[in-house]
């Protein structure tokens, strides 16, 4: 369910998620990134409480729209 605050942004911010889900899909650990496990472009450690290795597509755009 989608609440008014999340249909507010512009087109173009809705193109931005579009494009980070559709190329940041996949999960990854990499030793250098500050930000630890991530996968669609949500982190764990931005969100550690989040599936991060078994997200939901449409659960990281949701996450997306909320933090920005």
């Amino acid at each position: 369910m989608q609440t008014t605050a999340l249909n507010t942004h512009t087109i173009d911010f809705q193109h931005a998620v579009a494009f980070v889900l559709a190329r940041e899909g996949g999960y990854v650990c990499h030793v250098d990134d500050p930000g630890g496990e991530t996968n669609f472009g949500i982190s764990k450690r931005a969100y550690p409480r989040e599936d991060i290795i078994n997200p939901a597509k449409q659960r990281a755009d949701l996450l997306h729209r909320l933090k920005h």
